[in-house]
């Protein structure tokens, strides 16, 4: 077994691989109440088309499938998961997101039968026809209320005005004629692929004894066989550096104006600034926030001229080769070109203030290290980092506290602050 031992803290995170290849992370915590259990698979809504390593052979399937296999996991033969786990009072949930899904049970007690439930349910699979077209209306009654959803309506006005072929464009449930589509071959086929114990990871935290997992996992995991494993490989749409749309407007069920301006940066300048993605995308959220946040001039600059009410959020991520740099807020009535002049302007001209950094990078060591004692919230950071990077970094108050002018100055220099998207979502029209 692999202990991490966190940088500058007294935390470790532990990694052990099974003989069958599952791979599963522990943080054990006594000095919380209750555990978090996620078991997840890099299989998510814009993975539609993969063949095995190696193999020329492709298998595509409809958009909206990770999410329907995610439904059918839970129903079981002869028997609903939710059934097997009501006398444990546990809370059990799944999420598809665009990279993967994931299955999570929270409880306070009753560990070692959640841990067995959670592995015997995920990695039995029972996919028919007669399931499929049980739960088509369901999922599809499910998309019609996300695409009703303002919050998801202005998300993908997004990611479609900065993505011009990138499968994060389509809807994680697929649309209605994706889920019309779905049979059981296309479940079972992707479950083969993407289900394999090689393919998957458990993240276990809070307050539970290793040892003990050790052996419910073990046991339960010896139970099953399963196919020899083969390396996937996903096939993906290639992404033009520039953005799809410089400007969008469009009217969404929504109460307030929302205005969003994105920078579209491609990875591969990162090389020429000698920096990891890790340490780039660290260091640039900590950019944004200093010349983005409510103590920066640009708010003050927004207040004093009554453009905004609320502080701008901002954000830096990472998707399909490029990063989204990211700055929103709604503006006041009437203010919506002053809040877009300003923005760009504070864009064009974004500093290194090492006093402001210095108070951020305080800020964000604090709420890195309250995150240990929160089992969600460790299990979730495990999880992005796994998915993001392929592996826990161990290091992150170490980058903090690495962060220069000179360092903050290669990053800025290296984006194109024109190869931006403006998007602008106004309240539909009595």
């Amino acid at each position: 077994m692999e202990t991490i031992e966190i940088n500058q803290t007294t935390e470790k995170i532990y990694k052990d691989v099974l003989s069958n290849g599952l791979t599963v992370y522990f943080y054990p915590n006594k000095n919380v109440n209750s555990y978090f259990l996620s078991l997840f698979t890099p299989f998510g809504g814009k993975n539609n088309k993969f063949r095995f390593k190696g193999e020329e052979d492709v298998c595509e399937i409809p958009f909206g499938l990770a999410h329907f296999l995610e439904h059918l996991s839970f129903h079981m033969d002869g028997v609903e998961v939710s059934d097997l786990y009501a006398p444990y009072g546990a809370s059990i949930n799944a999420m598809t997101s665009s990279e993967r899904t994931n299955y999570v049970v929270y409880n306070t007690n009753y560990f070692k039968e959640c841990l067995d439930l959670l592995l015997y349910y995920v990695f039995t699979p029972y996919y028919t026809d007669e399931t499929v077209n049980n739960e088509r209306g369901i999922i599809k009654e499910e998309a019609k209320r996300a695409m009703d959803n303002p919050a998801r309506q202005l998300y993908f006005l997004n990611i479609r005005s900065f993505y011009k072929n990138s499968n994060y464009r389509h809807e994680i449930v697929g649309t209605l004629d994706d889920i019309d589509s779905i049979t059981s071959k296309n479940i079972n086929d992707a479950y083969r692929y993407f289900y394999h114990p090689k393919n998957m990871t458990l993240i276990i935290s809070g307050n539970f004894d290793m040892d003990e997992a050790v052996k419910v996992i073990n046991e339960r995991m010896d139970k099953f066989t399963f196919a020899e494993y083969k390396e996937v490989e996903v096939i993906l749409p290639e992404e033009p550096k520039e953005v799809n749309k410089e400007y969008v407007e469009e009217e969404l069920n929504i109460n307030n104006e929302r205005v969003n301006i994105s920078i579209k940066i491609p990875v591969d300048v990162i090389e020429k600034t000698g920096l990891s993605l890790y340490e780039y995308i660290v260091y640039l959220n900590l950019i944004m926030d200093a010349n983005f946040d409510e103590t920066s001039d640009y708010y003050r600059e927004l207040l004093d001229k009554n453009v905004v009410n609320t502080a701008s959020s901002s954000s830096a991520d990472e998707g399909d080769g490029y990063i989204c740099a990211n700055v929103g807020n709604s503006p006041n009535k009437g203010k919506l070109k002053e809040f877009i002049d300003i923005t760009n302007k504070y864009y064009s001209n974004i500093k290194i203030d090492m006093d402001v950094i210095n108070r951020k990078i305080k800020r964000n060591i604090s709420d890195f290290i309250i995150e240990f004692d929160d089992p969600k919230r460790i299990n979730n950071s495990i999880l992005w980092q796994l998915l993001s990077y392929g592996k826990v970094n161990n290091d992150y108050i170490d980058i903090l506290k690495r962060f220069d002018v000179e360092t903050g100055q290669k990053i800025i220099d290296s984006i194109d602050f024109n190869n931006k998207t403006t998007i602008v979502a106004k309240p539909k029209k009595d």
